[in-house]
């Protein structure tokens, strides 16, 4: 079984169940799309920070059962030295580790120079652990036997493309907000393996705050509820952490320039509309 929608969460919950979530960064996303089946995706020029990143995320995988994974490097348009070194080292220091990961590995390839010098090094792991090479990211899905390749490569698409519109730590943010999962920074950076201090650097970086974020990811998981759910206005207040109606609808109002009545008429509009 595969799933064709994903999850953004920080990896300590990735680490307790990651069927149908994923781990993201600037350039690269890690998801699990079904019972032992990973995909891990890079595009773009990472940068050394990015490849840091991915390295923290990916450390603790080796230590998973036997699984399969499908490496995508088909939109990597550059990669510096130092941080394709960064990650040949890192590869080399856990070999063994990956050949006791990894039943299989499908290689998607790409077409730019970055991406066949990598798709090069992937070839020389084939020592530790089968490997294939596919053209596209239905191909390998279809490689495995997945159901539905087109729909589960679309759900990993539409996860790209929310990366690229917003950065990575604020959608794992949002994320673990809208989840319920927790409202508190402290407990925030603690899932994203930071601390409260670069939690809150790296948010200032973005020109933002978790108070603000917090609030914006509230609205978000309102305005689903608002338009998929028949339940009260002062229900959804309390259960998206506003405490009254009239917090909620003046922060609302603030947000969406519109009440969340004008808000829930607006979508039952378009919904209407569509059927």
């Amino acid at each position: 079984m595969t799933t064709k929608k994903l999850e953004v969460v920080g990896h300590r919950l990735f680490q307790k169940d990651a069927i149908g979530r994923a781990l993201v960064g600037k350039n690269w996303l890690y998801a699990c799309i079904g019972k032992d089946l990973f995909v891990w995706e890079i595009w773009g020029s990472p940068d050394t920070d990015d490849i840091e990143d991915l390295i923290q995320k990916m450390e603790p995988e080796f230590a998973r059962a036997p699984h399969q994974v499908i490496i995508s490097v088909e939109d990597l348009s550059g990669i510096k030295q130092p941080s394709f070194l960064r990650w040949f080292e890192f590869m080399r220091k856990n070999a063994h580790r990956s050949r006791d990961a990894i039943s299989h590995a499908a290689v998607i390839r790409g077409d730019g120079l970055s991406a066949i010098v990598l798709s090069g090094f992937f070839s020389v792991l084939s020592t530790l652990f089968p490997l294939s090479f596919h053209s596209t990211l239905a191909d390998a899905l279809a490689h495995f036997e997945v159901r539905s390749p087109d729909e589960v490569a679309k759900a990993i698409w539409n996860l790209r493309a929310e990366i690229r519109e917003q950065p990575a730590l604020l959608l794992q943010l949002h994320a673990m907000v809208r989840s319920g999962a927790t409202d508190s920074i402290k407990h925030c950076a603690h899932e994203l393996g930071l601390s409260e201090r670069t939690l809150q650097r790296r948010l200032s970086s973005l020109g933002t705050t978790f108070e603000l974020e917090l609030r914006q990811a509230r609205i978000a998981a309102a305005k689903e509820d608002l338009t998929n759910t028949d339940l009260p206005i002062t229900r959804i207040a309390v259960e998206r952490g506003f405490g009254t109606p009239q917090y909620f609808s003046r922060v609302f109002l603030e947000i969406a320039e519109q009440t969340p009545s004008e808000f829930r008429k607006q979508a039952r509009v378009k919904t209407s509309h569509k059927r």
